[in-house]
């Protein structure tokens, strides 16, 4: 937050086989390895919580192969219990629709904890 306050960029990056599902049960057989992500534009709440958002266009999508796709994708990082939540939606790039249901990995800021957070 203090990096955000101070005009810093910040660089998320987390490991999804480090983090939890919604289910609260280890997440396995994601289709990466890891993910970063340097956001543009950040809101910082009230309670402290930093969210920032990224909806791309793309047709890798593992699960809609060949389809042109948005992947939409919600970051937010609660200070308040130290965990990044990243959740995750793929949308039909037609009419903005959802073709699946959200996908939410909860991982702790910790080392090995399945996220980190930069500040540049």
């Amino acid at each position: 937050e203090h990096a955000i306050a101070e005009g810093k960029d910040i660089r998320i990056l987390f490991e999804p086989s480090h983090c939890l599902n919604a289910d609260g049960a280890s997440v396995k057989n994601t289709s990466f390895a890891f993910g970063a992500f340097t956001p543009n534009e950040i809101i910082v709440t009230h309670n402290s919580e930093i969210k920032a958002s990224l909806t791309h266009l793309t047709m890798n999508d593992p699960h809609y192969p060949d389809k042109v796709v948005y992947q939409h994708v919600v970051y937010s990082i609660s200070s308040a219990d130290n965990f990044l939540r990243v959740t995750a939606q793929v949308l039909d790039a037609e009419n903005h629709k959802p073709l699946a249901g959200k996908v939410t990995y909860t991982c702790s800021i910790l080392k090995n904890g399945g996220a980190l957070i930069y500040a540049k």
